[in-house]
Protein backbone atom coordinates (compact mmCIF):
# COMPACT_ATOMS: atom_id res chain seq x y z
CA UNK A 1 0.00 0.00 0.00
CA UNK A 2 1.59 3.14 -0.70
CA UNK A 3 -0.44 5.67 0.89
CA UNK A 4 -0.38 5.16 4.22
CA UNK A 5 -3.00 5.87 6.47
CA UNK A 6 -2.27 7.97 9.38
CA UNK A 7 -2.75 4.66 12.07
CA UNK A 8 0.00 3.16 9.88
CA UNK A 9 2.46 6.45 9.88
CA UNK A 10 2.13 6.34 13.84
CA UNK A 11 3.45 2.70 13.75
CA UNK A 12 6.38 3.93 12.00
CA UNK A 13 6.77 6.56 14.00
CA UNK A 14 7.01 4.41 17.15
CA UNK A 15 9.26 1.70 15.64
CA UNK A 16 11.89 4.21 14.40
CA UNK A 17 11.62 6.22 17.54
CA UNK A 18 12.53 2.81 19.43
CA UNK A 19 15.95 1.96 16.72
CA UNK A 20 17.21 5.52 17.15
CA UNK A 21 17.24 4.69 20.74
CA UNK A 22 19.24 1.48 19.95
CA UNK A 23 21.60 2.58 17.52
CA UNK A 24 21.98 5.98 19.04
CA UNK A 25 21.47 6.99 15.41
CA UNK A 26 18.95 10.31 16.21
CA UNK A 27 18.40 11.20 12.13
CA UNK A 28 17.15 7.94 11.20
CA UNK A 29 14.24 8.06 9.11
CA UNK A 30 11.91 6.91 6.11
CA UNK A 31 11.43 8.26 3.07
CA UNK A 32 8.84 6.35 0.69
CA UNK A 33 9.60 2.65 1.12
CA UNK A 34 13.48 3.02 1.74
CA UNK A 35 15.30 3.51 5.29
CA UNK A 36 17.34 6.94 5.66
CA UNK A 37 20.46 8.09 7.83
CA UNK A 38 19.46 11.97 7.38
CA UNK A 39 18.97 12.57 3.11
CA UNK A 40 21.41 9.36 2.51
CA UNK A 41 19.20 5.91 1.68
CA UNK A 42 20.64 2.96 3.13
CA UNK A 43 21.88 0.43 1.10
CA UNK A 44 22.79 -3.09 1.15
CA UNK A 45 19.78 -4.38 3.09
CA UNK A 46 18.49 -7.99 2.97
CA UNK A 47 15.47 -8.62 1.36
CA UNK A 48 13.37 -9.42 4.32
CA UNK A 49 13.97 -5.41 5.85
CA UNK A 50 13.81 -3.03 2.89
CA UNK A 51 10.62 -2.55 1.91
CA UNK A 52 8.39 -0.50 4.27
CA UNK A 53 5.13 -1.41 2.48
CA UNK A 54 2.00 -2.69 4.57
CA UNK A 55 0.85 -5.84 3.08
CA UNK A 56 -2.70 -5.54 4.13
CA UNK A 57 -5.32 -3.06 5.33
CA UNK A 58 -6.92 -6.47 7.25
CA UNK A 59 -3.63 -7.86 8.92
CA UNK A 60 -2.25 -4.63 10.44
CA UNK A 61 -1.22 -6.49 13.63
CA UNK A 62 0.77 -8.69 11.45
CA UNK A 63 2.33 -5.52 9.51
CA UNK A 64 2.66 -3.77 12.65
CA UNK A 65 5.01 -6.89 14.45
CA UNK A 66 6.86 -6.69 11.41
CA UNK A 67 7.31 -3.13 11.05
CA UNK A 68 9.13 -3.53 14.46
CA UNK A 69 11.09 -6.21 13.28
CA UNK A 70 12.39 -4.36 10.54
CA UNK A 71 13.08 -1.51 12.52
CA UNK A 72 15.14 -3.39 14.96
CA UNK A 73 17.15 -5.01 12.34
CA UNK A 74 17.78 -1.73 10.82
CA UNK A 75 19.32 -0.40 14.21
CA UNK A 76 21.67 -3.47 14.85
CA UNK A 77 22.41 -3.17 11.52
CA UNK A 78 23.88 0.51 12.12
CA UNK A 79 25.35 -0.60 15.46
CA UNK A 80 27.42 -3.75 14.44
CA UNK A 81 27.98 -3.57 10.63
CA UNK A 82 30.76 -1.99 8.65
CA UNK A 83 29.53 -0.50 5.63
CA UNK A 84 33.00 -0.75 3.57
CA UNK A 85 33.90 -3.96 4.88
CA UNK A 86 30.62 -4.88 3.75
CA UNK A 87 30.74 -3.58 -0.06
CA UNK A 88 34.45 -4.48 -0.65
CA UNK A 89 33.21 -8.33 -0.34
CA UNK A 90 30.05 -7.88 -2.02
CA UNK A 91 29.56 -9.85 -4.98
CA UNK A 92 28.14 -8.79 -8.25
CA UNK A 93 25.75 -11.15 -9.60
CA UNK A 94 22.07 -10.30 -8.44
CA UNK A 95 21.25 -13.39 -6.77
CA UNK A 96 24.56 -13.70 -5.02
CA UNK A 97 24.26 -10.10 -3.82
CA UNK A 98 21.03 -11.19 -2.19
CA UNK A 99 22.66 -13.97 -0.32
CA UNK A 100 25.48 -11.87 1.02
CA UNK A 101 22.94 -8.95 1.95
CA UNK A 102 21.21 -11.86 3.70
CA UNK A 103 23.93 -13.54 5.21
CA UNK A 104 25.29 -9.65 7.24
CA UNK A 105 21.55 -8.60 7.79
CA UNK A 106 21.17 -12.28 10.02
CA UNK A 107 24.73 -11.36 11.39
CA UNK A 108 24.10 -8.32 13.12
CA UNK A 109 20.34 -9.86 14.20
CA UNK A 110 21.87 -12.81 15.79
CA UNK A 111 24.10 -9.81 17.77
CA UNK A 112 21.10 -8.44 19.45
CA UNK A 113 21.68 -7.68 23.36
CA UNK A 114 20.26 -10.20 25.86
CA UNK A 115 18.98 -7.74 27.88
CA UNK A 116 16.18 -6.79 24.84
CA UNK A 117 14.72 -9.79 24.42
CA UNK A 118 11.74 -7.47 22.56
CA UNK A 119 14.44 -7.13 19.57
CA UNK A 120 15.05 -10.55 19.24
CA UNK A 121 11.62 -11.22 18.97
CA UNK A 122 10.86 -8.96 16.42
CA UNK A 123 13.47 -9.93 14.12
CA UNK A 124 12.18 -13.12 13.99
CA UNK A 125 8.47 -12.37 14.04
CA UNK A 126 9.51 -9.99 10.72
CA UNK A 127 11.23 -13.40 9.15
CA UNK A 128 8.70 -15.26 9.80
CA UNK A 129 5.92 -13.04 8.11
CA UNK A 130 8.30 -12.51 5.15
CA UNK A 131 8.68 -15.93 3.91
CA UNK A 132 4.50 -16.46 4.92
CA UNK A 133 3.80 -13.52 2.66
CA UNK A 134 6.41 -14.86 -0.37
CA UNK A 135 5.07 -18.62 -0.01
CA UNK A 136 1.78 -17.54 -0.61
CA UNK A 137 2.40 -15.05 -3.61
CA UNK A 138 4.15 -18.01 -5.38
CA UNK A 139 7.61 -17.53 -4.62
CA UNK A 140 8.71 -21.18 -3.99
CA UNK A 141 6.40 -22.54 -7.27
CA UNK A 142 9.49 -22.13 -9.72
CA UNK A 143 12.82 -23.96 -9.31
CA UNK A 144 14.96 -21.02 -8.48
CA UNK A 145 12.67 -19.52 -5.97
CA UNK A 146 12.40 -22.61 -4.02
CA UNK A 147 16.34 -22.78 -4.16
CA UNK A 148 17.19 -19.42 -2.55
CA UNK A 149 14.02 -20.01 0.07
CA UNK A 150 15.48 -22.90 0.89
CA UNK A 151 18.79 -21.03 1.22
CA UNK A 152 17.48 -18.06 2.98
CA UNK A 153 15.43 -20.46 5.76
CA UNK A 154 18.56 -22.74 6.38
CA UNK A 155 21.50 -19.84 6.69
CA UNK A 156 18.68 -18.21 9.07
CA UNK A 157 18.32 -21.29 11.29
CA UNK A 158 22.18 -22.34 11.52
CA UNK A 159 23.00 -19.16 12.75
CA UNK A 160 20.68 -18.89 15.38
CA UNK A 161 20.26 -22.84 16.12
CA UNK A 162 17.04 -23.52 15.33
CA UNK A 163 15.08 -25.60 13.56
CA UNK A 164 13.25 -24.61 10.87
CA UNK A 165 9.52 -23.63 11.50
CA UNK A 166 7.03 -26.39 10.99
CA UNK A 167 5.03 -24.30 8.57
CA UNK A 168 7.65 -24.61 6.16
CA UNK A 169 9.63 -27.77 7.36
CA UNK A 170 7.97 -30.11 4.93
CA UNK A 171 8.31 -27.81 2.23
CA UNK A 172 12.19 -27.66 1.45
CA UNK A 173 13.40 -30.58 2.46
CA UNK A 174 14.12 -32.04 -0.68
CA UNK A 175 15.58 -28.91 -1.59
CA UNK A 176 17.42 -28.73 1.50
CA UNK A 177 18.82 -32.52 1.13
CA UNK A 178 20.41 -31.11 -2.18
CA UNK A 179 22.09 -27.74 -1.13
CA UNK A 180 23.56 -28.53 2.19
CA UNK A 181 26.56 -30.93 1.29
CA UNK A 182 27.58 -28.05 -1.14
CA UNK A 183 27.35 -25.36 1.33
CA UNK A 184 28.01 -27.27 4.17
CA UNK A 185 31.62 -25.81 4.67
CA UNK A 186 30.65 -22.46 5.38
CA UNK A 187 27.08 -22.83 7.35
CA UNK A 188 29.84 -24.34 9.72
CA UNK A 189 32.34 -21.71 9.47
CA UNK A 190 29.45 -19.01 9.42
CA UNK A 191 28.62 -18.87 13.27
CA UNK A 192 32.01 -19.06 14.37
CA UNK A 193 33.17 -15.71 12.89
CA UNK A 194 29.86 -13.67 14.03
CA UNK A 195 31.87 -11.09 15.39
CA UNK A 196 34.64 -10.76 12.85
CA UNK A 197 32.80 -9.02 9.76
CA UNK A 198 36.00 -9.31 7.77
CA UNK A 199 35.94 -13.02 8.00
CA UNK A 200 32.19 -13.23 8.50
CA UNK A 201 32.42 -11.69 5.18
CA UNK A 202 34.40 -14.44 3.26
CA UNK A 203 32.39 -17.15 4.11
CA UNK A 204 29.43 -15.62 2.84
CA UNK A 205 30.32 -14.37 -0.01
CA UNK A 206 31.94 -17.91 -0.80
CA UNK A 207 28.68 -19.40 -0.29
CA UNK A 208 26.32 -16.95 -2.26
CA UNK A 209 29.07 -17.71 -4.99
CA UNK A 210 28.28 -21.51 -4.65
CA UNK A 211 24.46 -20.49 -4.74
CA UNK A 212 24.90 -18.83 -7.34
CA UNK A 213 27.14 -21.49 -9.40
CA UNK A 214 24.05 -23.76 -9.03
CA UNK A 215 21.64 -21.53 -10.43
CA UNK A 216 23.44 -20.94 -13.31
CA UNK A 217 23.80 -24.64 -13.72
CA UNK A 218 20.16 -25.15 -14.35
CA UNK A 219 19.31 -22.38 -16.50
CA UNK A 220 21.87 -23.81 -18.53
CA UNK A 221 20.57 -27.23 -18.64
CA UNK A 222 17.06 -26.66 -19.09
CA UNK A 223 15.37 -28.56 -22.53
CA UNK A 224 12.48 -27.64 -24.59
CA UNK A 225 10.61 -29.92 -22.00
CA UNK A 226 11.06 -27.20 -19.00
CA UNK A 227 10.57 -24.35 -21.25
CA UNK A 228 7.41 -23.23 -19.10
CA UNK A 229 9.49 -24.03 -16.10
CA UNK A 230 12.26 -21.87 -17.39
CA UNK A 231 10.13 -18.85 -18.25
CA UNK A 232 8.95 -19.01 -14.65
CA UNK A 233 12.71 -18.92 -13.69
CA UNK A 234 13.12 -15.81 -15.62
CA UNK A 235 10.28 -14.18 -13.63
CA UNK A 236 11.79 -15.14 -10.42
CA UNK A 237 15.44 -13.74 -11.23
CA UNK A 238 13.88 -10.46 -12.03
CA UNK A 239 11.84 -10.05 -9.40
CA UNK A 240 15.11 -10.81 -7.26
CA UNK A 241 16.57 -8.25 -9.46
CA UNK A 242 13.85 -5.45 -7.73
CA UNK A 243 15.03 -7.28 -4.37
CA UNK A 244 18.10 -6.11 -4.37
CA UNK A 245 20.13 -3.06 -5.01
CA UNK A 246 21.96 -3.01 -8.10
CA UNK A 247 22.83 0.40 -9.63
CA UNK A 248 23.99 2.78 -6.88
CA UNK A 249 24.04 7.18 -7.28
CA UNK A 250 27.67 8.18 -6.88
CA UNK A 251 26.89 10.42 -4.76
CA UNK A 252 25.59 7.94 -2.20
CA UNK A 253 27.94 5.30 -2.86
CA UNK A 254 30.77 8.08 -2.03
CA UNK A 255 29.75 8.66 1.44
CA UNK A 256 29.03 5.04 1.55
CA UNK A 257 32.80 3.75 1.23
CA UNK A 258 34.27 6.86 2.45
CA UNK A 259 32.20 8.32 5.04
CA UNK A 260 32.65 12.08 3.65
CA UNK A 261 30.01 13.09 0.91
CA UNK A 262 31.24 15.05 -2.24
CA UNK A 263 28.70 17.68 -1.30
CA UNK A 264 29.97 18.23 2.16
CA UNK A 265 33.82 18.68 0.51
CA UNK A 266 32.07 20.91 -1.89
CA UNK A 267 30.56 23.45 0.44
CA UNK A 268 33.26 23.07 2.71
CA UNK A 269 35.68 24.73 0.09
CA UNK A 270 33.19 27.33 -0.57
CA UNK A 271 32.29 28.17 3.04
CA UNK A 272 33.22 31.28 4.53
CA UNK A 273 32.19 33.42 7.76
CA UNK A 274 29.50 35.15 7.78
CA UNK A 275 28.25 38.00 10.03
CA UNK A 276 24.56 39.26 11.38
CA UNK A 277 26.29 42.82 12.17
CA UNK A 278 24.68 44.38 8.84
CA UNK A 279 21.42 42.39 8.98
CA UNK A 280 18.13 44.09 9.05
CA UNK A 281 14.58 42.88 9.75
CA UNK A 282 11.91 45.34 8.54
CA UNK A 283 7.86 44.92 8.19
CA UNK A 284 7.36 45.28 4.60
CA UNK A 285 4.08 47.22 4.93
CA UNK A 286 5.92 49.92 6.67
CA UNK A 287 7.62 50.71 3.63
CA UNK A 288 4.81 51.59 1.85
CA UNK A 289 1.82 54.63 2.66
CA UNK A 290 -1.47 53.45 3.66
CA UNK A 291 -3.20 54.92 0.23
CA UNK A 292 -0.57 53.26 -2.13
CA UNK A 293 -1.39 49.87 0.11
CA UNK A 294 -5.28 50.75 -0.10
CA UNK A 295 -4.66 51.37 -4.17
CA UNK A 296 -2.88 48.21 -4.77
CA UNK A 297 -5.66 46.25 -3.07
CA UNK A 298 -8.26 47.72 -5.27
CA UNK A 299 -6.21 47.38 -8.38
CA UNK A 300 -5.54 43.64 -7.52
CA UNK A 301 -9.10 42.98 -6.55
CA UNK A 302 -10.62 44.33 -10.38
CA UNK A 303 -8.06 42.20 -12.08
CA UNK A 304 -9.40 39.12 -10.20
CA UNK A 305 -12.74 39.97 -11.07
CA UNK A 306 -12.24 40.73 -14.96
CA UNK A 307 -10.85 37.22 -14.88
CA UNK A 308 -13.91 35.62 -13.76
CA UNK A 309 -12.02 32.98 -11.93
CA UNK A 310 -14.53 30.32 -10.28
CA UNK A 311 -14.28 31.05 -6.68
CA UNK A 312 -16.33 28.22 -5.56
CA UNK A 313 -14.85 25.56 -7.90
CA UNK A 314 -11.27 26.78 -7.38
CA UNK A 315 -11.78 25.82 -3.62
CA UNK A 316 -13.49 22.63 -4.40
CA UNK A 317 -10.36 21.34 -6.41
CA UNK A 318 -7.70 22.94 -4.07
CA UNK A 319 -9.59 21.30 -0.92
CA UNK A 320 -9.67 17.73 -2.86
CA UNK A 321 -5.65 18.37 -3.36
CA UNK A 322 -5.22 18.48 0.49
CA UNK A 323 -7.48 15.87 1.83
CA UNK A 324 -6.45 12.98 3.35
CA UNK A 325 -8.17 9.07 4.15
CA UNK A 326 -9.34 8.41 7.65
CA UNK A 327 -10.78 6.15 9.08
CA UNK A 328 -14.46 7.44 10.17
CA UNK A 329 -16.15 3.94 11.17
CA UNK A 330 -17.51 0.30 9.56
CA UNK A 331 -19.60 -0.58 6.65
CA UNK A 332 -22.05 -3.32 7.55
CA UNK A 333 -23.37 -6.02 5.56
CA UNK A 334 -20.39 -6.27 3.01
CA UNK A 335 -19.29 -9.57 0.68
CA UNK A 336 -15.45 -9.30 1.75
CA UNK A 337 -13.90 -7.81 4.75
CA UNK A 338 -13.86 -8.71 8.25
CA UNK A 339 -16.33 -11.72 9.43
CA UNK A 340 -18.87 -10.15 11.64
CA UNK A 341 -19.54 -12.49 14.07
CA UNK A 342 -23.15 -10.76 14.83
CA UNK A 343 -24.36 -11.90 11.36
CA UNK A 344 -23.22 -15.30 11.61
CA UNK A 345 -26.56 -16.83 12.32
CA UNK A 346 -28.04 -15.88 8.94
CA UNK A 347 -25.28 -18.05 7.82
CA UNK A 348 -27.81 -21.17 9.45
CA UNK A 349 -30.86 -19.37 7.96
CA UNK A 350 -29.87 -18.95 4.80
CA UNK A 351 -26.69 -20.59 3.65
CA UNK A 352 -26.42 -17.97 0.41
CA UNK A 353 -25.75 -15.22 2.34
CA UNK A 354 -23.04 -13.52 1.69
CA UNK A 355 -23.47 -10.17 3.62
CA UNK A 356 -21.74 -10.67 6.76
CA UNK A 357 -18.22 -9.00 6.23
CA UNK A 358 -17.49 -5.89 7.58
CA UNK A 359 -15.03 -2.96 5.94
CA UNK A 360 -13.62 0.38 7.27
CA UNK A 361 -15.37 3.32 5.89
CA UNK A 362 -12.44 5.23 4.15
CA UNK A 363 -13.47 8.71 3.90
CA UNK A 364 -11.53 12.06 2.27
CA UNK A 365 -11.50 14.34 5.06
CA UNK A 366 -9.56 17.99 4.81
CA UNK A 367 -8.15 19.76 7.99
CA UNK A 368 -7.56 22.59 6.12
CA UNK A 369 -8.92 25.97 5.60
CA UNK A 370 -8.73 27.80 2.78
CA UNK A 371 -9.26 31.34 2.35
CA UNK A 372 -8.74 34.10 0.16
CA UNK A 373 -7.11 37.37 0.98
Amino acid sequence: MTNRTAIQKSYLDQCLSAARAICQVSNLTYQGQRFYVGDQPLYFLAVHVNDLSFQSQYHMENDRLSLRGKADSIALRLQHSDQRVHFKNRPTPDIARLIFDFCEQVRVERLAPVTLPGVMTNVSNNFFYWCQYQYQNGFTETRIGMLIFTCLLVIRCRLFGVPVHHDFDALIESTRMGIVPLIGDELFSLPKCLFNQEEYAHHACQLAKKIQLIIDEQQTQHDESLQNKFDDDIKILKQVALMVDGEIEEKYLQTLITEQSKTKDTTQEKYQIFTQEYDQVVQVDTLVRKVQLDSFRVTLNTELHLQNIPHYRLASILSNTIKTPENTGQVYQQEEGIVDARSLHQLITNPMQRQIFINRRCNQLTTAQLVYC
